[in-house]
């Protein structure tokens, strides 16, 4: 009798799942964008007040939990899952004065794909991003003079996808 016991505790105890977390590297990665120096472009250099908003269809501004960071030279930006392109506004040098924005903004648009993928049952499913294209709207003061793809599978946020220079 105790090890009929025995036996149905060890099965229902092998039966059980771990405690699953989903840690941040099985999420959907966002794109990372590194800013060079456009004289020097194997040197990142920061931008000056840089600030980044996301437009959407309407071609609104869109908030996207970014602060402004006087020395970032770098940014991780997500992308949209619901399209196969996101744009966004850069701005260096932003000001916010009397709910004005002030600044130069500089329009970017990536085109891509997406492929879900499983991660656990905590997590559910990770969209992983192929990139297809990358490109800056001109205007008459473009800041982002030069922009390089480096890697078209963004599957992490581990390594830059796009190169800057400015």
């Amino acid at each position: 009798m105790i090890k009929k016991i025995l036996l149905v505790l060890l099965i229902l105890l092998s039966s059980c799942e771990k405690d699953d977390i989903c840690s941040e590297t099985n999420t959907t990665p966002r794109v990372v964008l590194d800013f060079y120096d456009l004289s020097n472009p194997a040197e990142l250099k920061s931008v000056p007040g840089l600030m980044v908003f996301g437009l959407n269809d309407d071609n609104e501004l869109v908030g996207i939990s970014n602060e402004i960071v006087m020395t970032r030279n770098t940014v991780n930006l997500p992308l949209r899952n619901n399209n196969t392109e996101t744009r966004f506004v850069l701005y260096k040098n932003y000001e916010l004065i009397d709910n004005e924005i002030f600044g130069n903004p500089d329009i970017i648009k990536l085109t891509y794909s997406s492929s879900a993928i499983y991660v656990s049952r905590a997590c559910g499913y990770k969209l992983n991003y192929e990139l297809l294209t990358f490109g800056k709207e001109s205007d008459s003061d473009n800041w982002a003079f030069n922009t390089e793809i480096l890697t078209l599978s963004i599957t992490s946020e581990s390594e830059t996808h796009v190169k800057i220079m400015h």
